[in-house]
């Protein structure tokens, strides 16, 4: 996911295309094995933690993960507006 095209009036001008994404580790072998592979932009990471959205997905009622997103989203628009991109995949790992 990159917004690195768009949304020029949230990019500084020197750095507008880069290269370099944000990545996070998480050692597996204290949590065990991982359950969901979540690629999400900032418009989601700025809002919520990675807690946060495995906690969202554990403790919706819903089936599938297009609606569990939905409802994700809109908790994220509902806290800060609609001035950013909101782009995320959640995929079930088993």
């Amino acid at each position: 996911m990159t917004g690195s095209i768009g949304d020029y009036h949230f990019k500084d001008p020197v750095n507008i295309l880069t290269n370099v994404p944000y990545t996070d580790e998480i050692d597996y072998s204290v949590l065990g094995s991982p359950l969901y592979l979540i690629v999400a932009c900032d418009g989601v990471w700025d809002y919520m933690s990675h807690e946060d959205v495995i906690d969202f997905i554990k403790n919706s009622k819903q089936k599938w993960l297009i609606t569990i997103m939905s409802q994700m989203f809109d908790t994220i628009i509902e806290k800060k507006g609609g001035s950013d991109n909101i782009s995320c995949i959640i995929a079930k790992l088993n």
